[in-house]
């Protein structure tokens, strides 16, 4: 069976997101499966991609140094335009910059799917309001698909006009996969419609402990790691900010560091650590490939999500024996039993925050134990090996393809979508 992935990232090279189908990628190609990844061109390749086409799959690939046609009409047009109408040009050329970035993106894929021929295709979506097209472009194509969504957030409705195209995207897909009940939900009340063949999967844990890390050594602080990009919008970075403000945690001996890659606040961070007279209570650690390192030396997450799937910091933290103190979306409120195995937020905001980590504070000499009991609790609700889960469940969903009635059944699959 040939597999094709496609990743719907766009505006970083690597992230949470794209742990799933990359992890699965290698398992298909280990256990003898044909695969073809299509995946935007960034200034480096990253190390899962690297592997995959170690192991013998291929890779659509092209550095962002090389431009198509259309672009380089759009790059040569914007420069004169700005030249010689600066202040009318602008709004024109970014619309005309983004439909050629769209339809570049539909040539290349279809150029894929037509050179590489996959069995089915399994599309990987960062947010739940993005990509429609490229499901378009499958039944355009005859060729079964699966959807992946790792994210969905109730503030961003899709609108009457993608409506359509947003639920022949899901009514065509042989299976849809959610890394959160929660995310299914949001999802199902975007379209207006139940998704039948939806199925909650686990995100994989990458972090190599099979218990939890021994406690960190004894300090006078109380150390609490926030992990994820900066990025206010989707990780809520400025909500821990304006909840820390407050005197009382200026007395603690509380201290908070953010990890993760710059993605667009880093300025507005530093900015607001200082604003708020934070500077000896946070900082900023940059990004770490090894996440124990961070778990080693800090007693908890702290986590101010506006949104999210199924967070893999929030895993990884509970995994290690690390007390959790995060926003109640995606599946926190599933994994997380409040005030037993960590502490819950019930919205995104900087007054509930507060409450979260004023709970957490008073009952800090029990964090070690909380910890504990997270790791146990996590392992047994969360799947071990959510690669073979899949693989499973793919196997049955082509095992007709594999017997090489692919046309016939891709017809009968996405006649409900036509």
């Amino acid at each position: 069976m040939k597999y094709g992935f496609s990743s719907g990232t766009r505006s970083h090279a690597w992230g949470g997101s794209e742990v799933l189908w990359s992890q699965l990628a290698i398992t298909l190609l280990k256990k003898g499966h044909d695969v073809t990844v299509d995946y935007p061109p960034f200034e480096e390749l990253p190390g899962p991609l690297r592997e995959i086409c170690e192991l013998g799959g291929s890779l659509a690939w092209a550095p962002p140094t090389e431009y198509s046609w259309p672009q380089r009409i759009v790059r040569k047009t914007k420069k004169v335009c700005n030249r010689v109408l600066p202040d009318r040009a602008t709004n024109l050329v970014r619309r005309f910059a983004k439909l050629e970035r769209r339809l570049t993106k539909q040539m290349r894929l279809r150029q894929w799917l037509l050179a590489e021929k996959p069995e089915v295709v399994l599309i990987t979506l960062g947010s739940h309001d993005v990509d429609e097209d490229f499901p378009a472009i499958c039944r355009e194509q005859h060729v079964p698909y699966v959807l992946i969504l790792q994210a969905a957030h109730r503030n961003r409705w899709i609108g009457e006009r993608k409506l359509e195209s947003f639920r022949q995207a899901y009514a065509g897909a042989i299976r849809c996969y959610f890394v959160s009940k929660e995310n299914q939900e949001i999802m199902e009340a975007q379209l207006g419609a139940s998704i039948p063949q939806a199925r909650i999967i686990d995100n994989p844990v990458d972090v190599p402990v099979k218990d939890p890390l021994p406690w960190p050594q004894p300090q006078e602080t109380w150390r609490l790691a926030s992990v994820g990009r900066i990025h206010f919008q989707s990780k809520g970075q400025d909500l821990i900010l304006q909840a820390l403000r407050g005197d009382k945690w200026k007395k603690r001996n509380l201290h908070v560091t953010f990890w993760g890659q710059d993605q667009g606040n880093l300025r507005q961070l530093n900015d607001l650590v200082d604003l708020f007279g934070l500077r000896e209570h946070v900082s900023y650690g940059g990004y770490v490939d090894n996440m124990l390192d961070v778990w080693s030396t800090h007693h908890g997450l702290l986590l101010a999500s506006r949104y999210e799937g199924n967070v893999l910091a929030g895993l990884e933290a509970q995994v290690c024996g690390r007390v959790p103190i995060v926003t109640k979306v995606g599946r926190n409120g599933e994994l997380i039993d409040d005030d037993v195995t960590g502490f819950l937020a019930a919205a995104p905001t900087a007054e509930l925050i507060d409450d979260a980590l004023e709970r957490a504070w008073q009952r800090r000499h029990e964090w070690k134990a909380i910890g504990q009991l997270a790791a146990r609790r996590v392992r047994k609700l969360c799947d071990v090996d959510p690669c073979q889960t899949v693989h499973r469940d793919l196997e049955s969903l082509t095992s007709d393809l594999a017997a090489g009635a692919n046309r016939e059944f891709a017809g009968q699959l996405l006649g409900n979508a036509a």
